[in-house]
C-alpha cells in the first residue's frame, strides 16, 4: 500500500522489482496541482500502479460501516478499510503496508506533542 510517507517509499525501494504499488486518494485531490503521491510516483519513476479516487459518498458509506464493525476507532481505520477492499476487489491475496513505521520515525507533526501529553498525564494521576 503506497502512500507518500517514509515507510512506503522505503519499502517500495527495497521491493520495487517484485511489487505493484496500490494507492487510494480522495476526489478533491484529483484537481490539485500538487498531489503528494503523484510527486512520489514521478520521483521514483513508478509507472505501474493501481490508483483509485474515492468520492465523498463512498467515504461516508465506509465510515458508517467502519463505526459499525470496529471495536477500536482510529483516524486511519476508514482509509484502511477502503484500500483493503480495493485490493481484494483487484484479486490480490497479500498486501504489504508500512502502517506504523512513520510513527517510529516520528515523522508526523502530532507526535511531537506525545511526550508533552505523557508528562501532563503524570501530573494528574
Amino acid at each position: 500500500m503506497m502512500s507518500s510517507g517514509i515507510d512506503s517509499v522505503y519499502i517500495y525501494q527495497i521491493l520495487k522489482n517484485i511489487v505493484s504499488p496500490v494507492t487510494i486518494s480522495y476526489n478533491f485531490t484529483k484537481d490539485q496541482k500538487i498531489d503528494e503521491i503523484n510527486e512520489v510516483l514521478n520521483l521514483l519513476k513508478i509507472k505501474k500502479t493501481l490508483f483509485k479516487y474515492f468520492s465523498d459518498e463512498e467515504i461516508k458509506e465506509k465510515k458508517l460501516l467502519f463505526i459499525e464493525i470496529s471495536d477500536t476507532l482510529s483516524i486511519d481505520g476508514v482509509k484502511f478499510l477502503l484500500i483493503s477492499e480495493f485490493i481484494k476487489n483487484n484479486n490480490f491475496k497479500v498486501a504489504l503496508s508500512g502502517f506504523g513505521a512513520d510513527e517510529l520515525f516520528n515523522s508526523y507533526p502530532s507526535l511531537k506533542y506525545l511526550k508533552l501529553l505523557q508528562r501532563k498525564n503524570y501530573l494528574f494521576e
